[in-house]
């Protein structure tokens, strides 16, 4: 039961609400991670390697930027902090949003900053964790989103939503291309993601 798709790369979605065979997959990650670390609370870290080779609308990565604001991203960094609706040309591309808002976590120059920034990957999937990441201040006190981004090799994704508190009605929620011409959007200014909630993309299967 797809809530949409497809896109130019063959994705569908759905969610843990949706399908009764599905149900929220959290991934226990805090023995083993490791901490990302950012300068500034709009601006990504370094790139790091993925463990395996990625493919994403045509194209194999093998390494990926995570910006603060909730989103990871295949090319070039953007510290766009004003979230807009997808696909567009205007938003970081190629990227995938898990949470994309004006979030503040840890960084080198903090002010009321919170929450950490962990990675870890075991060679068929990747997550990407924002633990107890705080929204910047204006209108959103108290608000902490705790949720990972999966990559795993065979090009499916998921977003997982442990612990959702305060304001969570902002953010946008999905994918594009390098392009910004396709992909596809969950949510835009909605209160679509939730405690307890797991997002699923991926491909038909092929016959």
């Amino acid at each position: 039961n797809p809530l949409g798709g497809p896109d130019a790369g063959g994705n569908y979605w759905t969610d843990s609400d949706t399908e009764l065979g599905l149900s929220s997959d959290w991934i226990d990650i805090s023995n083993v991670s490791t901490q990302y670390s950012f300068s500034d609370n709009d601006e990504s870290g370094s790139l790091i390697n993925i463990g395996f080779n990625f493919p994403f609308y045509g194209e194999n990565y093998n390494q990926c930027i995570i910006n603060p604001n909730g989103w990871v991203g295949f090319g070039s960094d953007n510290n766009t902090w004003d979230n807009t609706s997808i696909p567009s040309s205007a938003a970081p591309r190629p990227a995938i949003f898990g949470f994309w808002d004006d979030l503040n976590p840890i960084n080198d120059n903090c002010n009321s900053c919170s929450g950490e920034v962990y990675y870890h990957t075991d060679g068929s999937r990747m997550v990407i964790w924002f633990n107890d990441v705080a929204h910047w201040t204006n209108y959103f006190d108290n608000s902490l989103y705790n949720f990972q981004i999966v990559l795993y090799s065979t090009g499916e994704v998921r977003f997982n939503y442990n612990s959702m508190t305060g304001d969570f009605t902002s953010a946008t929620i999905g994918m594009q291309n390098s392009a910004g011409n396709s992909g596809l959007q969950m949510s835009f200014n909605t209160s679509y993601a939730h405690s307890n909630l797991t997002t699923y993309i991926s491909k038909a299967p092929s016959w």
